[in-house]
């Protein structure tokens, strides 16, 4: 695409709302019926860029994304961005981005050579709450130090063991050629397959850049989304789903090797990177325990308890009985619950 234009293609598994995404004069919407294709063009940018959405050989997931193509090498901003960099920024079906987000993701990358962009807060809408405006969330608590410039992935997981960022697939814009290097896809057919995908090539990354900046804006509490939905159904998907993100994590980490790494003991780096990954592991066995308790084991779950018993040595020992007697473990919660919404009513 020549002429100096930045043009973004969004190809969603539904329909977009885009009411407030684009408020510029010199911006228009195409919208295709037939693809669930929304297509925006903002003239007068400064640089070539080319943005394609041929790449269902990358992810092998519904979502949305768009690539970040670097064409024009001549421009003296541009002297660090190889001609052939790309950078693709997934998006939620549910969400959209800052009318200014890719040409604000283009000058950071054609100025630092990152695994990817991450935006340390976003927009969201809760949409239960009638004319309710957007509220700002910090998603990424670090010192300002590590704002606004390149960091070393590394230094975050030295100087900041138990990290746990959020959403990092769509807060994440990530340089294609990075995940193409370590096969990272989508899980399909899971839940929370964003919190594995970008929490695993967040442990992968060498160097990474943080935006202060919103550019992501979330949908939430949108009427018959799945994430409102509370069915015994929906809640087995996620147990089901909880199962394979903790294995998946607690067997990355096993496999994580560098060239430094010695045949018996993993060099301090990965030492760091694997570290990370089981603190993820433990963090999703709170959430699939809290779940497991609700519901209790189901003949149709894909897994049994004595796939659980392999988890114990990562969990705390008060949340072991949970393992065995999930029901029994959440009884007392949801006495208390109970009568706390009685004593609410009568308030």
């Amino acid at each position: 695409m020549g002429g100096g234009e930045l043009e973004a293609r969004i190809l969603a598994d539904s329909t977009l709302d885009s009411r407030d995404s684009v408020d510029s004069k010199d911006s228009k919407y195409l919208a295709d019926s037939t693809d669930s294709t929304l297509k925006f063009e903002k003239s007068k940018s400064r640089r070539d860029s080319a943005i394609s959405t041929n790449s269902q050989d990358l992810v092998d997931s519904p979502n949305a994304h768009n690539f970040i193509d670097s064409t024009d090498s001549t421009n003296a901003i541009d002297s660090t961005l190889n001609p052939q960099d790309s950078y693709i920024v997934f998006l939620d079906s549910d969400d959209y981005l800052e009318s200014f987000a890719l040409e604000h993701i283009y000058k950071i990358v054609s100025k630092n050579k990152v695994d990817f962009v991450a935006c340390s807060s976003y927009n969201c809408h809760n949409e239960s709450i009638p004319n309710a405006t957007k509220s700002k969330t910090t998603h990424i608590n670090l010192p300002d130090i590590y704002i606004n410039r390149p960091i070393k992935t590394l230094s975050i997981l030295r100087d900041f063991p138990t990290f746990k960022p959020q959403n990092m697939a769509w807060l994440y814009t990530h340089n294609v050629e990075f995940l193409r290097s370590h096969n990272l896809r989508f899980t399909p057919k899971v839940y929370h397959e964003d919190d594995l995908f970008g929490r695993y090539a967040f442990a992968l990354s060498s160097r990474i850049f943080i935006t202060n900046t919103p550019l992501y804006n979330y949908r939430i509490n949108r009427p018959n989304s799945i994430m409102n939905t509370h069915s015994l159904t929906r809640k087995k998907h996620s147990l089901n789903s909880y199962f394979l993100i903790i294995n998946r994590f607690l067997d990355l980490a096993d496999l994580l090797k560098c060239v430094n790494c010695k045949s018996d003991e993993i060099c301090n780096e990965c030492d760091l990177r694997k570290g990370f990954l089981i603190y993820s592991a433990r963090e999703f066995i709170i959430y699939f325990l809290k779940l497991l308790q609700t519901i209790g084991y189901k003949n149709d779950l894909e897994f049994s308890k004595n796939d659980i018993k392999k988890l114990l040595p990562y969990m705390e020992s008060r949340r072991r009985f949970c393992v065995y007697f999930p029901r029994i473990y959440g009884f007392p919660k949801m006495l208390k619950m109970k009568f706390k919404k009685i004593n609410n009513n009568h308030s």
